[in-house]
């Protein structure tokens, strides 16, 4: 087990530093040279090397996103303005977080992924705790049911599911969105464009208990609150 060690350790420094060499690339030259060939030079790597941890540069590509937004949720804990049963800034901070995230990584990456990776990166958000821990405390203290004509004798597992499903569907067609049509249409940002979608979805699965603890008055999305300009912070800059 010792003997092997050494090897193990060069073997995933090799792969860090190809991930490291990705952001390298974005940062100096953008994403139309992010080769195979630039990478494997850039990293100073053989292609047997790159092969040898990712299939390809799209499984590259997805390796690396999924690191960089565990880091950027790290660094972006919930604000302490924000109560824990209100479950819709609480998800909503978690969208926020990751479409500033997007437009991190920018349009090229995140369309590359979109299109060729089979578990995309949005999973990864729609899976995290930081959305379904909400969710599931919400529907625990009743705050979130099925609603209208639907039945409210649905379990919670079966409420998880149909939010779940229906998240996802929003999440996804804004960020198709964003990445396909011109700029000059989405000159708000991601963040614009997945906000009011979501909090009105949220808001529509609530119950009368929660409208009266939190949607009282004057009640704003979360990007409106006095508190909210600067609380994102971005990705520190990487060292040369």
């Amino acid at each position: 087990m010792e003997k092997s060690l050494p090897r193990e350790i060069k073997t995933q420094a090799t792969k860090e530093k190809i991930l490291d060499t990705i952001g390298e690339i974005l940062d100096q030259d953008g994403y139309d040279y992010l080769t195979v060939r630039n990478i494997c030079a850039e990293a100073g790597v053989a292609y047997g090397s790159f092969y040898y941890h990712f299939g390809s540069k799209e499984d590259l590509l997805y390796a690396f996103c999924r690191e960089q937004l565990e880091r950027f949720l790290e660094l972006n804990p919930l604000p302490p303005q924000i109560h824990m049963d209100n479950v819709v800034y609480r998800v909503l901070w978690a969208y926020l977080l990751y479409a500033s995230f997007c437009q991190e990584i920018g349009k090229g990456v995140v369309r590359e992924i979109y299109t060729e990776c089979d578990e995309d990166l949005f999973e990864e958000l729609m899976l995290h705790p930081m959305v379904l821990e909400p969710i599931h405390e919400a529907i625990e203290k009743g705050y979130m049911v099925i609603t209208g004509k639907r039945p409210e004798s649905i379990s919670s597992a079966q409420v998880m599911s149909n939010i779940h499903r229906d998240l996802s569907v929003q999440l996804k067609g804004a960020v198709l969105y964003w990445t396909t049509v011109r700029d000059r249409h989405t000159a708000m940002g991601l963040p614009y464009l997945l906000e009011g979608p979501i909090n009105r979805f949220m808001l529509s699965w609530v119950t009368p208990l929660y409208h009266k603890h939190f949607v009282v008055g004057n009640y704003h999305i979360l990007s409106e609150q006095p508190w909210f300009e600067g609380c994102i912070k971005p990705m520190p800059p990487r060292k040369r």
